[in-house]
């Protein structure tokens, strides 16, 4: 999981590092707990206040789905709500017009 806006992750669908095998997590449960990451929610999050955060996300996914955004929103450790591709791309520095993308019918650069 990328750490400034926690939009970006990936999950290893089998054990596939030490780590994962110290720790006897199977990949289900760290499936869920990156998931958990992508809502912006931390480690030591309480019960409640993960819910009152989980629901105000799904609050913005519906209002981006009702304005025609196609984007879930990523929301940061800090707070901080990306609501489109575009405020995440920003905030890496990603100029999209530079990104090569194969499968939109580019030369795959």
């Amino acid at each position: 999981m990328e750490t400034r806006t926690h939009a970006k992750g990936y999950v290893v669908a089998r054990t596939g590092s030490f780590n994962q095998v110290l720790t006897f997590t199977p990949p289900p449960e760290a499936a869920a707990h990156e998931l958990f990451h992508m809502l912006g929610i931390d480690h030591d999050e309480e019960t409640a206040a993960a819910l009152r955060r989980m629901a105000r996300i799904r609050q913005l996914a519906l209002e981006n789905r009702r304005v025609g955004h196609d984007f879930f929103p990523a929301v940061a450790s800090n707070g901080t709500v990306y609501r489109t591709c575009q405020a995440v791309d920003r905030r890496f520095g990603i100029d999209p017009s530079q990104t090569c993308l194969a499968e939109a019918g580019g030369d795959g650069c």
